[in-house]
């Protein structure tokens, strides 16, 4: 089955008609949810799935799926219950690749079933890491909003107790040590596909880790929350040479998109880092002429 939407990134994938089980919601890649993870109007049971900003995430990860090498290497920062993780393996389960999952949450709930959630979808413990802790522009103590997991996915660091974080009566703040996202990007040599939703804080973490993220990720793909970050991010992509696949700014309705139009709760930007993209063909061929001039033997060229 198709996944309903024409777009180039589903082609390479089975899908299925979303289904409810007793306790589970099961999606169009067949990921397990369990139905107490979020209110039942937010799974979509349609064959054709409703036209929304979550298409994009899901055009931005298989794609970054289907164009990797054997093993797909994913980080989410501010991953929820891992919703977008186990997507991934799923798919890179479907094209015979292997997997590497890093999820970062703060929201003790929602962390203990983002490890409940790779268990119900049959994702070994030696694929994915799991770290609960708010992420930062750097290492330090913050305030942290948390509560009503089932209802809410907005939890965020906060810059004082008399900032508002909406009418949430039984949500608590609390301190806790933030880690760096460059703590967490750092540590590995290729990232397929870096995924953000931290609710504000992308404006100071993004510009912390382009130097690191423009050596070893392949793709960006960042949620949005307000103007200033709509209008300040771009620049600090360009600035490092990275290419924008889509970018859509938060609270906007009616907007037109590849998809047809579109409602945005979250601003959305999408960044592809040019260092691993292919080389073009002709100067691969001159290459190669050259050296089988030069040593008349085999030659191996990596076009990646």
């Amino acid at each position: 089955m198709s996944f309903g939407i024409d777009h180039p990134a589903f082609k390479p994938f089975h899908f299925q008609k979303p289904q409810i089980e007793p306790g589970y919601r099961i999606d169009r890649i067949g990921a397990y949810t369990r139905e107490h993870y979020m209110p039942a109007d937010w799974f979509d049971t349609s064959e054709v799935p409703a036209l929304s900003e979550g298409l994009f995430e899901w055009i931005d990860l298989l794609d970054a799926v289907a164009t990797s090498d054997r093993t797909v290497r994913v980080i989410d920062l501010g991953a929820g219950y891992g919703r977008w993780l186990v997507i991934a393996a799923l798919a890179a389960k479907q094209l015979g690749k292997k997997c590497h999952l890093v999820g970062v949450e703060a929201e003790p709930v929602h962390f203990a079933w983002m490890i409940e959630h790779f268990r119900d979808n049959k994702i070994g413990a030696g694929t994915f890491l799991a770290i609960q802790a708010p992420v930062a522009a750097e290492e330090q103590e913050v305030l942290f909003v948390e509560g009503h997991a089932s209802e809410w996915y907005g939890q965020s660091i906060l810059p004082d107790v008399n900032t508002g974080y909406g009418s949430w009566a039984e949500a608590k703040i609390r301190k806790q040590r933030a880690i760096s996202a460059l703590s967490v990007i750092d540590r590995f040599s290729k990232i397929d596909a870096l995924h953000m939703d931290l609710q504000g804080e992308e404006l100071h973490i993004v510009p912390s880790i382009m130097d690191v993220a423009s050596k070893n990720t392949r793709r960006m793909h960042v949620e949005t929350h307000t103007d200033e970050i709509d209008r300040t991010l771009p620049g600090v992509f360009e600035r490092h040479g990275w290419i924008p696949r889509f970018q859509f700014p938060q609270s906007t309705l009616d907007v037109e998109t590849p998809l047809g139009k579109i409602n945005f709760q979250g601003g959305i930007q999408s960044w592809e880092n040019p260092r691993f993209r292919p080389r073009r063909l002709f100067p691969v061929l001159a290459f190669i002429r050259r050296m089988v001039r030069r040593r008349n033997g085999p030659v191996e060229v990596s076009t990646l």
